[in-house]
C-alpha cells in the first residue's frame, strides 16, 4: 500500500500507535488501520461504494473481538479505569453499528463518514485510552 494514501499520518507503524510489550493489541490496531487505509485507497480510485459493505462488516466484527480482548485484560488485572474504558468501547461499537445499520437499509453514501470514524474516533481512542491501558499493563 502506498504511504501517500495512508489516512493515518506516518502509517500505523508510527511509534505513537505502538503498544510496547503488547504485540496482540498492536496487531489488532494494525487491522483497523489497514481497513481504514483500504477504504481510503478505494475511494481515491472511485470504488469506495463497492468496498463499503465488506469493510463495514470487518470493522464491526474486528472491533467487537478487539474490545473483548482488551476488556479481558482489564478485568484480569483489575484495571482501575475499566468502566470508563468500557464506556468508550460501547460508544465506538454503537457508532460502528449505526453505520452498519444505515448500510443495511441501503445507504451507500457513508464512505467518508466511515473513513473519518476510523481516522479520528478510533485513532483518538488508541492514542489516549488504549495508551493509558498499555502503560498500566506494562507495569504488571
Amino acid at each position: 500500500m502506498s504511504t501517500a494514501v495512508c489516512i493515518f499520518q506516518g502509517g500505523p507503524r508510527n511509534a505513537s500507535y505502538t503498544m510496547p510489550r503488547l504485540s496482540e493489541m498492536d496487531r489488532q490496531h494494525q487491522i483497523l488501520f489497514d481497513l481504514g487505509n483500504r477504504l481510503h485507497e478505494a475511494m481515491l480510485l472511485g470504488k469506495g461504494k463497492e468496498i463499503l459493505g465488506p469493510i463495514l462488516a470487518q470493522v464491526k466484527t474486528h472491533m467487537s473481538a478487539h474490545c473483548a480482548h482488551e476488556e479481558k485484560l482489564m478485568k484480569d488485572t483489575h484495571y482501575r479505569e475499566y468502566r470508563e474504558h468500557i464506556q468508550e468501547h460501547e460508544e465506538l461499537a454503537n457508532a460502528a453499528r449505526f453505520l452498519s445499520e444505515r448500510f443495511q437499509c441501503g445507504e451507500t453514501t457513508m464512505t467518508i463518514e466511515l473513513t473519518l470514524f476510523l481516522s479520528s474516533s478510533v485513532k483518538q481512542h488508541i492514542l489516549t485510552t488504549d495508551r493509558r491501558l498499555t502503560e498500566y499493563l506494562n507495569t504488571r
